[in-house]
């Protein structure tokens, strides 16, 4: 059985490229159906569980999930090469923004603009323009991937000092640390 998702990366965009890893030595991925790409993406606090009308089951589902496995490996070679590719592929999927105005359900009413989900394509709008920000931004100076022997999860380093080492302490960093320990306190390591 896989873990939960983890969104430890300091940025949705990252947290994206960690829907596969290994953070504990053995490859997961996390978007294996569209009901996945919809979990995380509520999960992540993209999309509103509500907005998704999408059924689990749609054939374009399927293909949009394997449209987002595609743009986060392009976004990966992005990170690790500079690869410019992903920047067309955004800009096709930043065209896919759907909205509209509606008037709330409140007295007095306000006017509200809503994001349409309504087809499987769209679900990936939101994560594209994650994408887009972090690159906008030039943050990628801050983009790191976990120092763990085995571990692949990326994160942005928000620390005053810059110098976040783990994807998260309570996965690696405990585990760097209490190797550490017990290399100091192995018999004959003095």
């Amino acid at each position: 059985m896989r873990p939960p998702v983890m969104l430890i990366a300091d940025d949705p965009a990252l947290d994206f490229l960690n829907t596969i890893g290994a953070p504990r030595g053995e490859m997961i991925e996390w978007l294996q159906t569209g009901g996945d790409l919809k979990n995380w993406l509520v999960q992540a606090g993209l999309v509103p569980a509500q907005a998704l009308g999408v059924a689990p089951g749609d054939a374009a589902l399927q293909t949009t999930v394997a449209e987002a496995r595609a743009l986060r490996e392009s976004f990966r070679a992005y990170l690790e090469t500079g690869a410019p590719e992903v920047l067309d592929r955004l800009n096709a999927i930043l065209r896919r923004e759907r909205r509209f105005w509606r008037l709330g359900p409140d007295a007095p009413p306000e006017l509200v603009r809503v994001q349409d989900f309504s087809a499987p394509e769209q679900l990936l709008v939101p994560v594209a323009v994650c994408m887009a920000e972090l690159i906008v931004r030039d943050e990628t100076r801050r983009v790191r991937q976990c120092a763990g022997p085995t571990c692949t999860m990326w994160f942005r380093d928000v620390s005053r000092n810059n110098r976040r080492r783990w994807c998260s302490m309570a996965v690696c960093g405990n585990r760097a640390k209490a190797a550490a320990h017990r290399a100091r306190t192995r018999p004959g390591s003095e």
